[in-house]
């Protein structure tokens, strides 16, 4: 199946390697330098980040590919900002 990369939303890309770039090294600080207490720390952390990040500014390219309103958005509503 190919990829359309023009089609690829790249800002919403690279906001979620800034999260995960984020709660990497969050938990790599917070663990003191253990390597798998961090990675465990940061797979705990990035889908907190990630999923506050994306739900608050209602920019999931996913949901709104599948017609899942933004938040705080009614689906009769949703069709119309389109």
């Amino acid at each position: 199946m190919p990829i359309d990369v023009s089609q690829v939303p790249w800002l919403f890309v690279a906001l979620m390697a800034a999260f995960a770039f984020f709660a990497a090294i969050l938990g790599s600080l917070i663990s003191f330098r253990n390597k798998f207490v961090g990675a465990v720390i940061a797979g705990i952390l990035y889908p907190a980040i990630a999923g506050t990040g994306a739900e608050t500014t209602g920019r999931n390219p996913t949901a709104q590919r599948e017609g899942i309103p933004p938040v705080g958005q009614h689906a009769e509503h949703a069709h119309q900002a389109h």
